[in-house]
This record gives C-alpha cells, sequence and structure tokens, in this order.
C-alpha cells in the first residue's frame, strides 16, 4: 500500500510538472515573438477553462493540502503565466479584447495574482518577487495596464509598486538571503522600467525630487498643475527627518553616509518652481532652500534639485495630517512606511533629549 501511495504521489507531481512546463512552453513562445496561431490559441483556450472561480490557475489536485513553497510552484506561478500569456495574446491580436471569455479570464487572473503581491516562499521570498516581475516584464505588463487600465484596477495598483520595491531592494545590504547576483537582477529590472520612463526634459524644465507631502499626486497636481511624473527613485546618502520649518514640523533630508530617501521624481517648469519656493517659504532662514541633488533610478543617475530644512532646526513630530499624506504616497509607490515610522521616532526622541 505504500508503495501504491508513494508510486501515485509521484505521478501527480510529474503531472503537475508536464503541465507547468506547457504553460511554460506557451509563454516562452509569445515572449519570444511567436505568434498567436491556432495552435497557440486552442492550447490557451484549453487552459482558460481550467481556471478556479477565484481566479487561480491552480495545478495542484482538488482539495489537496500543499505546503506554501508547494502552492508558489504549481499555483500562484502558473496563474502569474497564464495571466502574463494572455496580456501578450492581446497585444498581439487587439480584436481579442472584444473576446469576453478572453478579457473576464484575464481580469480574474490578474486579481489573484495580487494575493502574494508577486513575491515567493520564505527565504527565496524576494528572489521570487524578482522571477515574478521579470515575466510580467517580458509580457509587456506596463504597455498592458496604460491600454486596458480597467482589467484589473487592483494588479495595476500592485504594478505601480514594484519600481519602488525593487529600488529598495537594491539597496539592501549583503545577507545570506541576499548576494550580489540578486542586487544585479534588481537594478536590471528597476532599468527595464526606467527605460518606459520619458526622462527627456522639455524646455525650461528641470526634475524635482519630492521625499514628503509633495510624492502625493493630488497634491502636486494642486500646487504645480503642469507637473509631470517620470519616477519613483533613491535619494542615496541622506536619511529621512522631520524638523521644524517658520512654523510647524514637515520633512526634511538629513546627510548619512549609506543610508537613502526614496524619492518621487517630477518634471517642473520654472513657474512651477516659483510656486513650489513660495509655498515652501524659500528666502525665510526658518524655512526651506532649494539645493541640487542626484538621484539613483536603477543604474540611472538624475539630478535635479530639492528643498532641505537646515540640520540645525530642531526636531519634531509634524501633524498626522501631514504624515498621512506621506503614508499614502509611500503605499502607492511600494515603499516601506517603517522609514516614516522611523524617522517620527527618532525625531520624538531627539526633541525629548534637547527638552530634558
Amino acid at each position: 500500500m505504500k508503495t501504491t501511495g508513494f508510486n501515485q504521489e509521484n505521478a501527480a507531481i510529474e503531472n503537475m510538472e508536464n503541465r507547468a512546463e506547457q504553460i511554460k512552453a506557451v509563454y516562452r513562445h509569445l515572449a519570444r515573438g511567436g505568434d498567436w496561431d491556432e495552435e497557440t490559441e486552442n492550447t490557451v483556450r484549453h487552459m482558460i477553462q481550467q481556471q478556479q472561480a477565484s481566479g487561480w490557475w491552480s495545478l495542484l489536485p482538488a482539495g489537496a493540502q500543499a505546503e506554501s513553497d508547494v502552492r508558489v510552484d504549481f499555483m500562484y506561478m502558473p496563474t502569474y503565466l497564464l495571466s502574463a500569456i494572455l496580456m501578450m495574446a492581446v497585444l498581439k491580436t487587439p480584436a481579442l479584447a472584444n473576446d469576453p471569455v478572453i478579457m473576464e479570464a484575464l481580469g480574474r487572473g490578474l486579481n489573484a495574482s495580487c494575493g502574494r503581491s508577486l513575491f515567493g516562499h520564505g527565504y527565496d521570498s524576494y528572489r521570487g518577487f524578482l522571477e515574478s516581475v521579470r515575466l510580467f516584464i517580458e509580457a509587456k505588463t506596463s504597455a498592458f495596464i496604460k491600454t486596458y487600465p480597467d482589467i484589473s484596477p487592483r494588479f495595476a495598483a500592485l504594478w505601480k509598486t514594484v519600481p519602488g520595491t525593487l529600488m529598495l531592494g537594491a539597496a539592501r545590504h549583503r545577507d545570506w538571503t541576499y548576494d550580489d547576483q540578486t542586487k544585479r537582477e534588481s537594478i536590471r529590472l528597476i532599468d527595464a522600467f526606467a527605460a518606459k520612463s520619458d526622462f527627456h526634459l522639455k524646455p525650461s524644465e528641470a526634475f524635482y525630487f519630492a521625499y514628503g507631502s509633495n510624492m502625493s499626486e493630488a497634491q502636486i497636481e494642486k500646487r504645480c498643475p503642469y507637473a509631470r511624473f517620470i519616477s519613483a527613485a533613491l535619494l542615496p546618502d541622506y536619511q529621512l527627518s522631520f524638523r521644524k520649518s517658520s512654523s510647524a514640523y514637515y520633512a526634511s533630508v538629513d546627510k548619512a553616509m549609506g543610508s537613502h530617501v526614496p524619492v518621487i521624481v517630477w518634471a517642473l517648469t520654472p513657474n512651477d518652481f516659483d510656486k513650489l519656493d513660495r509655498c515652501e517659504g524659500v528666502g525665510n532662514p526658518e524655512c526651506y532652500v532649494r539645493e541640487k541633488a542626484t538621484v539613483l533610478v536603477g543604474s540611472k543617475k538624475v539630478s535635479g534639485e530639492i528643498y532641505v530644512l537646515s540640520e540645525a532646526r530642531p526636531f519634531g513630530k509634524p501633524e498626522s495630517k501631514y504624515t498621512d499624506t506621506m503614508l499614502a504616497a509611500y503605499a502607492a509607490f511600494g515603499f516601506p512606511v517603517r522609514i516614516i515610522d522611523d524617522a517620527l521616532n527618532y525625531a520624538e526622541s531627539q526633541r525629548q533629549s534637547s527638552n530634558n
């Protein structure tokens, strides 16, 4: 009986591996420029019929209880691959966008793909994330979302966070779960995203790096209606701080070798900068000054301008409305909110120390 059970289990695993390889073969065919031909379409439509109501394309036997790493290999990854396959199919053959079977299956698959935020299992969680991002980049996911933003708003929001997650990943210090190859792959994928961003400035424009409430798209639109979003980025050798301006406490950055601060790169006109100068109190010695700075977008260095408070200004906590705006922007762009929490805690400890 034990031998029979063992053989049955091996047969089930072999069947799952064969089905997984069939999905990968279709993905490779389309990713390498293959046609959406009759054979490919028939294969994919057969696979669509096996999608669960939840959106997953699980290769696991019905009712099977599987460990997390097995679910990643035989439930999450097949779902990522088939979602990517359908996106490539629609981009290659736009008429498929009118096919409800294709588009509804794709929407369900993309929604299901948000379940783990594209991360893998355990110690290989981040490496799994890199693999998932790579296959979606090869499937031209950014182009698909730009053309069909309403297929899965959840996935579109998740995809928006990917560059920020990669940037913080690339800035990690080496440990036994993170080596030089992982760092290089992170930077390579950031560069793939950056290749889709327009870093060409229009006449008279300059780059502005926002790290506080001006990371918010809604706020920058009010202050600078002609601002253009360019990319997320990292400001190296600085750390986030909260200091007092003339009347209240706001975000600033302090020099700190080896640290980094997440920023959003905006392209601004001279009129935009004039408005920001007034908003930030430039010219008042208790307020911000505008300085030159350089940020990193993968392997790319971008020069622009930033507003900072003097490091002589006292530490303190801003009003919750201000930090809530920052927290929302961090979440939207995939930056860990612990950076804000750490800066707030440090500011409060420094304020208390100065009062003693």
